[in-house]
């Protein structure tokens, strides 16, 4: 008698597409929601990160797959206090399942998290070589939003572009807003600094942006 089917699933990757599949079978015109799924088979984000991150990749692939699937939350944001008696809880009374630590510390997962979850991809940046020193430097960006999960219009989206040098300050940036873009739509992008700035130039940075200042994407 429900509109949407909300379900946790801590399994394997093979367990998880078997629960999924099944789920649809039993409600074939039922939107879907992973209400929590993390990693707890690889021992939480804490234990083994690169067989997390690859459990993370494996997940996501297998939502992407299936359209019925409308949103997931992975489970957990940061570690966290528990009074659950069970595995998973350490002796400090934490349990360390988060992307974050408790202190709001890195994990070498957050990384993936936020790449998976970008609804903003990084489909080429390039830089336009010229022998000449007296040339500005250019730069070509081409976003697109995903089609496939996360998927909704990006409104008021920025792209920011950093040139840096050797020590990775920035000489040179500039940023151009992205009024709309639609599910699967992309959009070139092109940037210019002075022929000066090139000089000293070692590197350069491109961002994709929210309009709450979080980069969703850089590469």
């Amino acid at each position: 008698f429900v509109d949407l089917i909300s379900v946790n699933l801590f399994d394997s990757l093979a367990g998880v597409e078997k629960k999924l599949d099944f789920i649809h079978s039993l409600w074939p015109d039922r939107a879907v929601f992973i209400g929590q799924w993390g990693d707890e088979t690889a021992g939480g984000t804490q234990r083994d990160p690169a067989l997390t991150r690859d459990y993370i990749r494996g997940f996501v692939a297998l939502v992407r797959q299936r359209p019925y699937v409308v949103g997931v939350s992975f489970w957990a944001f940061a570690d966290y206090r528990s009074r659950w008696p069970g595995a998973g809880t350490d002796a400090d009374g934490y349990r360390h399942l988060g992307a974050l630590t408790r202190e709001r510390k890195v994990r070498p997962t957050y990384a993936v998290l936020r790449e998976e979850f970008s609804p903003a991809v990084i489909r080429e940046f390039a830089a336009e070589t010229s022998d000449s020193p007296e040339a500005p430097l250019k730069a070509a960006v081409r976003v697109q939003s995903r089609g496939d999960f996360p998927s909704y219009e990006l409104r008021d989206y920025e792209v920011r572009w950093h040139v840096l040098d050797a020590a990775g300050t920035s000489l040179f940036h500039d940023s151009k807003s992205i009024d709309l873009l639609r599910p699967g739509e992309e959009r070139a992008i092109e940037f210019q600094c002075p022929a000066a700035v090139r000089l000293g130039a070692t590197a350069m940075r491109v961002e994709v942006v929210r309009p709450t200042g979080f980069i969703t994407t850089d590469s």
